[in-house]
């Protein structure tokens, strides 16, 4: 009979537990780090992404628009150049490519770039136009233009050809016969009549000159841009009532170029608004953006940047930021 001397080993002694342990939480440890500066990774591009977009993004649409600020079709000079015939209550508001407003101007707060930004008030004549459609008899003749659902009642408009122009304000509507009260001139018919009676927004009923039909009508808007700060949300680039244009955007700060006394349609120096001489002589704008991360904790400290003429500002966080510029000449000014 054989006796068996072997013992078969039935577990792990604590001794080898303990050394496999020790290795998995280093391992696990590597594997961490690694899922973590991933993370981090995509979390920094992703931010860095969407500032380079929105920032593109905004600085586009402002230059786009701003290069038609005082647009009043082919009329050289463009809204400064027309006759008015507003009161002086609006015709400020209208006759400049720009409405100055001292609310507007706003001095950055390195501290607390969030707080502060610049507002921009554009006027522009919007569209192709709506043709005039017969010779006027009389300058306080009521014009008679193409049916457009633009130009409507109690709204500024332009009248222009390639030589003049006149503001006026439409006080009414009518069709062609002078019969009816229409808000808009597309409800009149095929054509309509705009009139622009004396009173508290016209000081006269006559324009400057008797318009034929190589003139045309466009409608008069403004717009306005600015920073909205909503609790709990990012700062964003708004316009008018049409609410958020872009997000992210921190701080705006313009700075308006005066033409001097030299008179070459360049401008020779740039100011904040409450500095310019006179609006009429503002050919050219800065835009400075501040864009800003969504997400803090993104830098390993605090980031230092230029902006508005402030230099080496830091940050108040550990989120991104980076700075947009453009200048911008207002071309309709130009001519």
């Amino acid at each position: 009979m054989k006796s068996l001397n072997s013992i078969h080993q039935a577990g792990l002694t604590m001794l080898e537990i303990i050394i496999v342990m020790g290795l998995s939480v280093v391992l696990l440890s590597g594997l961490i780090e690694i899922v973590l500066a991933h993370q981090q990774t995509n979390r920094l591009q992703k931010n860095l992404s969407r500032i380079q977009a929105n920032g593109r993004y905004a600085v586009d649409y402002l230059r786009m628009d701003l290069r038609r600020a005082g647009y009043a079709g082919c009329l050289p000079g463009g809204l400064s150049a027309a006759s008015s015939q507003l009161s002086t209550t609006i015709a400020a508001d209208y006759q400049s490519a720009l409405i100055t407003d001292a609310s507007y101007e706003k001095d950055f707060n390195s501290s607390s770039p969030g707080v502060n930004s610049d507002s921009l008030k554009v006027v522009s004549g919007l569209g192709a136009g709506a043709s005039v459609a017969s010779v006027m008899a009389a300058q306080t003749d009521a014009v008679e233009i193409s049916a457009s659902n633009l130009i409507k009642k109690n709204s500024v408009v332009v009248i222009s050809n390639c030589e003049d122009g006149d503001l006026f304000y439409v006080t009414k509507i009518t069709d062609t016969s002078g019969a009816g009260d229409f808000d808009d001139c597309a409800a009149a018919g095929s054509t309509c009549l705009l009139e622009h009676a004396v009173g508290a927004n016209n000081i006269s009923a006559a324009v400057s000159k008797l318009y034929s039909t190589d003139a045309r009508v466009f409608p008069v808007q403004s717009r306005l841009y600015s920073i909205a700060v909503q609790t709990g949300q990012e700062n964003s680039l708004q316009v008018s009532d049409n609410g958020k244009l872009v997000e992210g955007v921190e701080n705006m700060q313009v700075f308006y170029g005066e033409d001097g006394t030299d008179v070459d349609q360049v401008a020779d120096y740039y100011v904040p608004l409450d500095e310019v001489v006179d609006m009429d002589q503002v050919v050219s704008l800065k835009i400075n953006l501040l864009m800003r991360s969504g997400d803090d904790n993104l830098a390993d400290q605090s980031t230092v940047y230029d902006f508005a003429g402030s230099h080496n500002i830091a940050s108040p966080d550990k989120r991104l930021r980076k700075v947009f510029n453009t200048t911008v000449a207002l071309r309709n000014k130009l001519q």
